[in-house]
């Protein structure tokens, strides 16, 4: 019974290790080497705890020397619980901003295949004219996922137009029409991200 949280200690570490050792990705396994260092400071000060101050109690102080190591027990539980949640919103977070930028680069690689697909210089100018606007805009930007759709939905009209055609007699005003409304897309965008 002497023995119990020095037990507990490294039958936490075991586990801490082999739940380390079975992530496979690597962004999450950096976060998870916190959990080894915690870890070691915690089998450390609790093996010290028992031999430094817990062996040389009295039979009457016993007890004391238990509650100090169930304390630390208990510190080294809500220190794990606290990262483990700061580790999941982190994670969360950048899932998040992943997912922005997938979508707005998705957006700047079909404007400039938009930019090889059109010969007429008034359209390559003003597609030009959106491909510079988003290599200056922030690609993360919460709140703006339907205006990404839409101007994604937009620039496949756009294409299918050019594709339906099939000839250089292209219907000017109608991509112009799909151009400004892109444009007021991405003005839409920048409000939200000023905001």
């Amino acid at each position: 019974m002497k023995y119990i949280f020095n037990i507990i200690a490294i039958v936490l570490s075991i586990c801490i290790w082999i739940y380390i050792y079975s992530i496979k990705d690597k962004k999450r396994a950096m976060y998870k080497l916190v959990y080894i260092g915690i870890d070691v400071i915690y089998l450390f000060i609790q093996i010290t705890l028992y031999f430094k101050v817990c062996r040389f109690l009295p039979e009457e102080l016993v007890s004391v020397g238990y509650n100090l190591q169930f304390g630390c027990l208990l510190a080294f539980i809500i220190i794990l619980i606290i990262y483990i949640l700061v580790n999941k919103y982190i994670y969360r977070i950048q899932q998040n901003e992943d997912n922005n930028t997938k979508t707005f680069y998705e957006i700047r690689q079909e404007l400039q295949e938009c930019l090889i697909l059109f010969h007429d210089s008034e359209v390559q100018e003003k597609v030009s004219s959106l491909c510079n606007k988003t290599r200056y805009m922030d690609p993360v930007c919460n709140g703006v996922e339907n205006e990404e759709k839409q101007i994604l939905e937009l620039i496949q009209t756009l294409k299918n137009l050019k594709n339906f055609l099939f000839s250089y007699s292209l219907n000017i005003l109608q991509v112009q029409e799909y151009l400004e409304l892109i444009h007021k897309k991405f003005c839409l965008r920048r409000i939200y991200l000023v905001e």
